[in-house]
């Protein structure tokens, strides 16, 4: 809740996501539409970007990027970028040059 003055505050409910006006004197409430100008929306997208601690780049499906907006690199936000994709999984994953069948043979042929 955020009070706006003496007598009125903001409450967002989350589970039903509507936003409020309430009367803190009366306890009356009257829900306050929620709007978004698109161009705000979109330059907040962040496109192709690090997601988690494991998920070091991707773009995740949503209201302003679809499936298909992804395939076609067309989405809000970063479009895909081959060498930052390689960088940041680089970072995580052994061998991440395209190396590891050799790092293989040579452990299979010291095995036998």
């Amino acid at each position: 809740m955020r009070k706006l003055d003496e007598t009125h505050a903001l409450f967002y409910h989350e589970p039903m996501r509507k936003l409020y006006r309430m009367n803190l004197l009366d306890g009356s409430a009257e829900e306050i539409a929620i709007a978004y100008d698109q161009s705000d929306v979109l330059s907040h997208a962040p496109g192709y970007a690090k997601l988690s601690k494991w998920v070091r780049y991707g773009c995740e499906e949503c209201a302003i990027c679809s499936l298909t907006q992804m395939l076609e690199n067309q989405g809000a936000g970063d479009s895909f970028d081959r060498q930052a994709c390689l960088e940041a999984y680089g970072e995580i994953a052994m061998y991440a040059d395209g190396s590891s069948g050799k790092v293989i043979h040579k452990a299979m042929m010291q095995g036998l």
